[in-house]
Parts: structure tokens; C-alpha cells; sequence
């Protein structure tokens, strides 16, 4: 039962950050005017071509200076930067979608750009992010 209860914590954290930082990515990449952003975009999803053994090392390096080796928190660590790319390039594609008059006229009503985020943008991505 231990080993079920670590799993999900170690999922549900994983996955957690993953949407949140991945879904920032995705807004900064669709709203701002980012040099070579398609480029960038498509560097984030090759990250998931990158064979897993190329990493091994250099992460066991890492942990092991960090303290962190055999414990959840790597785990956590490598779900979370392991599925972040496909974050960012499915919620990339919804936030595109999403009208930027929306955006502009909460803007104009005196949001700060992360209120915006947070009040008009986040719960039209709600589908998306479920």
C-alpha cells in the first residue's frame, strides 16, 4: 500500500508541475512577440526526441551533488521535465485558439498581464488542461 500512495504523490506532483510550468511556457511562446518562436517551439517538442540514456549520467551527477538521489524528489524532477514539452506544445496550440481581444480588453479594464492570465485565459484552458 506504501508503494501505491508514493506513486501517486510522486504522479500527481510530477504532473502538477508540469502543467503549471508548461502552461506558462505556452502563453509566453503564443502572447509575446518572442524572437524565432516557432523556432523555440519546435526546439521544446524535439526535447522529447532526445534518447533517455543521453541524460542518465549528467542527472545522476546532479542528484548526487544536490542530495536529492534516492529520494521522490528526482523522480518528481524527471516526470515533470520529461512531460513538459508535450505541455507546452499542446497548450501552446489552445491558447492560440483563444481570441486575444479577450486578453486586450482586460487589459484595457486595468488587469496586470498575470491577472489577466489568471481571470480570462486559465478558465478558458480549463479543457485543455484537463
Amino acid at each position: 500500500m506504501d508503494a501505491l500512495i508514493n506513486s501517486a504523490f510522486i504522479v500527481c506532483l510530477a504532473t502538477l508541475f508540469a502543467m503549471i510550468a508548461g502552461t506558462l511556457a505556452a502563453y509566453g511562446l503564443a502572447r509575446f512577440d518572442v524572437k524565432n518562436k516557432n523556432f523555440i517551439a519546435f526546439e521544446v517538442l524535439s526535447i522529447r526526441m532526445l534518447p533517455p540514456m543521453v541524460s542518465v549520467i549528467p542527472l545522476f551527477i546532479i542528484a548526487k551533488q544536490l542530495g536529492i538521489f534516492d529520494t521522490p524528489w528526482l523522480l518528481i524532477a524527471v516526470y515533470m521535465l520529461n512531460g513538459l514539452p508535450f505541455v507546452v506544445w499542446v497548450m501552446r496550440v489552445f491558447i492560440q485558439e483563444i481570441p486575444q481581444s479577450i486578453e486586450e480588453a482586460a487589459l484595457i479594464d486595468g488587469c496586470s498581464r498575470f491577472e489577466c492570465f489568471w481571470r480570462v485565459t486559465l478558465p478558458l484552458l480549463l479543457p485543455g488542461l484537463a
